[in-house]
Parts: C-alpha cells; sequence; structure tokens
C-alpha cells in the first residue's frame, strides 16, 4: 500500500509540474442486488463515495438494488496516452458467500501509469463496509460499520449503528454519529466524533487534534492520544466512568465536573486531572504530549 501511496505522490508531483497534461475519464455502470452483509471493496487509487436510498426510495419500485458508477480517469500528455492507461483499468465484481467484492486493478505500482478510478455506490442500506485504499477520499453515509482504511486521504463517515474501524495514515477522519464501539486512528490528521451513543472508543492521532462527544448514561471506556495537538471531550453528566487526563506542555480546563483533582506531579508531566463521574464503573483517558485538553461535562 505504501509503495502505491509513494508513486502517487510522485505522479502529483509530476502533474504540478506539467500543468498541459490532458485528463481522459470513461464511465461504466452495474448493479448489485442486496443479497448479501458485507460490501467489500478494493480500490488503490480514486474516491470511493457510499450514499444511502434518497428519502428510503431507490428509484427502481423499492426493489433491494444498488446502483455503482465507475468513472476510471487518466492524465497523459496526450489523449492517445491517457486512452492507453485508462484502458489497463479493470473492475470486477463478484458475490462470494455473504461479502460482494469490488475490485480495482491496474499497474498502479508502475511510475509511468497515471491513472485511477472513482466509485459511486448509491441506495446502500446500512450495510457492514469493508473499504482497502491506499490514496483517495473516503465518504459515507449510513452504514453499518466495517473497517474502512486508506493510506492517502480523508475519511468522512456520517453514521454508524454497528461497531467500525477507521484507519489513515495521512488525511483526516470524521465520524458524525456512531451508536456502538469505535476504533479511529490517523497519523497526521484530525479526528472528530460528533456523536457516540456507543459503549467504547479508542481514538489516535500522531498529529492533529482530536475531538469526541459521548452522550447517553451508564458505563463508557474509552481511550483518546495524540502526540501534537489540542483534545476536546464533551461529556454527557449521566455517564458512569473514571476521567483521567495528562499533558507533557499544555494546559487543561475542566468545566461542569465536581471534585476535580489535580494529581501528583510526574516527571515529564506538565499537568494530570481526574475526576469521577457518578459511580466511576468505566475508565476514560485522555493523553496528550503537546497540547491542551478541554473537558465539558453537561
Amino acid at each position: 500500500m505504501k509503495q502505491i501511496a509513494a508513486s502517487l505522490l510522485a505522479v502529483l508531483f509530476f502533474v504540478s509540474c506539467n500543468p498541459g497534461l490532458i485528463k481522459v475519464t470513461e464511465e461504466e455502470t452495474f448493479t448489485i442486488e442486496e443479497v448479501f452483509k458485507i460490501l467489500d471493496i478494493t480500490s488503490p487509487v480514486g474516491n470511493i463515495d457510499i450514499n444511502k436510498p434518497a428519502n428510503g426510495d431507490n428509484g427502481t419500485d423499492n426493489a433491494s438494488v444498488i446502483d455503482v458508477t465507475v468513472e476510471k480517469w487518466a492524465l497523459g500528455e496526450t489523449e492517445q496516452e491517457a486512452q492507453e492507461d485508462i484502458d489497463k483499468i479493470t473492475v470486477t465484481h463478484e458475490l462470494d458467500g455473504d461479502t460482494y467484492k469490488v475490485v480495482v486493478e491496474a499497474p498502479f505500482n508502475d511510475p509511468a501509469f497515471n491513472g485511477g478510478a472513482n466509485l459511486t455506490f448509491n441506495n446502500v442500506r446500512e450495510k457492514q463496509i469493508v473499504i482497502d485504499g491506499d490514496v483517495g477520499n473516503i465518504d459515507c453515509e449510513e452504514i453499518a460499520g466495517g473497517t474502512i482504511a486508506t493510506d492517502v486521504g480523508n475519511i468522512s463517515v456520517d453514521k454508524a449503528t454497528d461497531a467500525i474501524t477507521l484507519n489513515t495514515a495521512t488525511g483526516n477522519i470524521t465520524l458524525g454519529e456512531a451508536s456502538a464501539a469505535i476504533e479511529i486512528a490517523t497519523d497526521a490528521g484530525n479526528v472528530e466524533v460528533g456523536e457516540l451513543t456507543g459503549r467504547r472508543f479508542t481514538l489516535q492521532s500522531s498529529t492533529g487534534n482530536i475531538g469526541i462527544n459521548v452522550f447517553g448514561a451508564g458505563k463508557v471506556d474509552g481511550t483518546a492520544v495524540t502526540s501534537t495537538g489540542s483534545m476536546a471531550l464533551g461529556l454527557s453528566k449521566d455517564l458512569s466512568c473514571r476521567v483521567e487526563l495528562s499533558t507533557d506542555t499544555g494546559t487543561i480546563s475542566v468545566e461542569g465536573a465536581d471534585d476535580v483533582q489535580e494529581e501528583a506531579d510526574i516527571e515529564g508531566i506538565n499537568e494530570r486531572v481526574g475526576f469521577t463521574l457518578n459511580e466511576g464503573e468505566g475508565s476514560i483517558t485522555g493523553t496528550v504530549d503537546a497540547g491542551n485538553i478541554d473537558v465539558q461535562v453537561e
């Protein structure tokens, strides 16, 4: 995956230095009957969009059909050169047990190849989604859950109703709503979770900010870690957990919590704070190497 990402970055640098390149696109479509549980997509280069049915109706007499659009694209010094790269891109799709697999193939590791494919899936009804990408943005509306990964690109999921794992090496990750366990990691980018009603979370960024709002009541367990960046936690006052926060070079602000204690100094840590919500059944830890932590309890 990293080799493909590096090749694409080299291509993008080449394109930026050669603005006269010609772009050629070619579109194909197909449909998928919803007789499966997992939609598994492998697409090394290109954007992926997963869209739910509009107004609950997919426009096909309520039949359970997913509409797929593939936009193949390539860049070349001539139209013929770009078309030759498009002709090297193939998209296969087949049902394999409970999984429907969609695979984009091309000589992506060849530095001379300058192409990719954007995929759009319409009318997807709460499927488990598995995406393996290298370079490209991934945007999902409402899905059941699954595992989504790319090396270079942003990941956005509006709503997940089952456990979900999101990973990107370089890019921001945004999750609007989640009602089950979540695990999110990026090496260089921000992590933002709008509303979590699930009871477990793991958030990690090497370089970037982290923000999460945890709603609901009862026991919750979570970990948030960033090396360089700020952290913002919004917590429901009805949660039951012990909260432990620390920053090496920054400050910690807590509003709305009772009995906030500054904990014993540890060498190398600038500030440590802890407090308990209700019975303290669960545990939330927030750790920042270089940055501030702000917590709002309400």
